[in-house]
């Protein structure tokens, strides 16, 4: 389940679901009401959803290898995009929602661009905030809102040995973070393609990866902690420098992750068994310098989780 924030008048709160009968549907959840369905494949499941930036789109990605957009106002199909040749197990919008990031069985993380047909214009908002050129054409507006989107593959990643489940942008857009199969979260400069970090995660499949929304830390969980039981494990590294600074053991293996950037910094995960774990840690200030690597481990400043 994604959920979005409200937009002035544009939007109310909203949540989408997807599943394994392939169909999406998008609920008010001001009063839990079902507003529309859609359905992604014939009998093919859907198995991820992400909403865009400001939440005027949103994308699914199915285990045919197609990715589609959707509006979110109306449930109106967008686009198509054909992905992998194999299941794609994830997308997800970098903040200027021109790029989608996609992770497939295949072992490739995809980046797809999406066309600028139009010049994007300054907006104001009653508030005289101005919003950044990127994030302007996410807003509905009466022109554009029914309008096709043209997406093009830009770039393509490989590194993973197998299947990749999940893909995160960091909040400026630069980097991307994969988790695969193999147990390791991988970092990828955007523009260059380059892969920067390893970080091994030393346990079972990584199925969930998530950078907090100020950029300072990098959120994965694993299926497993050790190979001898089912346990969960959430790992965090300091986004600057990707140095491990914290992590969580769960009594069954972790699905999903969410993290919030703003201090106090807060961490939920949810587990195959049903159970959401909340979770407080102590982060690294945003403005704080970089990690030195070469110092003692006793010096560097740690992340410890514990269960609110």
């Amino acid at each position: 389940t994604n959920f979005i924030q409200n937009i002035d008048d544009f939007l109310a709160f909203r949540a989408a679901t997807a599943g394994v009968d392939g169909v999406v549907r998008v609920y008010d959840t001001n009063g839990g009401k079902q507003l529309f369905t859609q359905r992604h494949s014939k009998s093919v499941p859907v198995l991820f959803c992400c909403f865009s930036f400001y939440g005027a789109n949103f994308a699914t990605a199915s285990a045919d290898g197609t990715v589609k957009i959707w509006e979110s106002l109306t449930g109106d199909l967008r686009a198509i995009i054909e992905a992998h040749e194999k299941p794609c197990n994830c997308v997800v919008y970098e903040p200027s929602n021109y790029l989608l990031a996609t992770a497939s069985d295949d072992g490739k993380i995809k980046v797809f661009q999406r066309t600028r047909e139009d010049k994007t214009r300054p907006i104001k908002k009653a508030n005289q905030e101005v919003f950044d050129e990127a994030h302007i054409d996410d807003l509905p507006t009466a022109t554009d809102i029914h309008q096709p989107q043209k997406w093009s593959l830009a770039r393509v990643m490989k590194g993973h040995k197998y299947a990749v489940n999940c893909v995160s942008f960091s909040h400026d857009g630069s980097h991307l973070a994969s988790g695969g199969v193999d147990g390791t979260v991988r970092v990828w400069a955007v523009k260059s393609q380059e892969q920067l970090f390893v970080l091994d995660c030393r346990c079972g499949s990584v199925n969930g990866v998530q950078y907090s929304s100020d950029g300072s830390t990098l959120a994965a969980v694993t299926e497993r902690c050790h190979a001898s039981d089912d346990r969960g494990m959430l790992a965090l590294w300091d986004a600057r420098s990707y140095v491990r600074n914290g992590s969580f053991e769960a009594k069954a293996a972790l699905k999903t992750v969410a993290i919030a950037g703003d201090l106090p910094c807060g961490v939920a995960c949810g587990d195959i068994e049903g159970n959401v774990y909340w979770l407080k840690f102590g982060c690294v200030e945003p403005n704080a310098p970089a990690v030195d690597k070469e110092a003692p481990k006793e010096q560097r400043p740690t992340s410890v989780c514990s269960i609110l």
